[in-house]
């Protein structure tokens, strides 16, 4: 990603935060989604991950991993996922929170595993996320 492509990002991530997801096309949303995920997953794990409101899109985020061709990344999101009563992580952060701090031993164990396996880059996902941000970002050069 060129310098100028990596400032058209941050300005995409502050004007979705600033103005709100309905603010961005579809295209810019899945490069919302997919920068905010991996970027907390970098920094700490899908724990921080679930823990934060980045996680209130969670199933968007499913989509948008798929979407940019990395079904193994989206996978292992869906089996974070997965792990919440009923399947599905609350939309609403403090209630994700709630029940995060009731995870047993097995599932916080299960998300250091689905850490691992992501941490990985099962599925190229640096080089398929640059090559979409390449036709949705536009510089000052395009």
């Amino acid at each position: 990603m060129s310098n100028a492509q990596f400032k058209g990002l941050e300005a995409l991530i502050e004007r979705g935060h600033r103005l709100g997801l309905a603010a961005l096309s579809p295209d810019e949303q899945v490069v919302y989604h997919v920068t905010n995920f991996d970027t907390e997953i970098l920094m700490s794990g899908l724990s921080g991950y679930l823990h934060t409101h980045c996680a209130d899109c969670a199933s968007q985020t499913v989509e948008a991993l798929a979407r940019i061709g990395t079904h193994e990344s989206a996978a292992i999101l869906r089996r974070a996922c997965a792990l919440f009563p009923g399947g599905v992580p609350p939309t609403d952060t403090e209630a994700r929170r709630e029940q995060l701090a009731e995870f047993t031993e097995e599932q916080l164990a299960e998300l250091d595993s689905l850490d691992e396996a992501y941490q990985a880059r099962p599925d190229g996902l640096g080089d398929k996320f640059d090559a979409f941000c390449d036709s949705v970002i536009k510089t000052d050069s395009d």
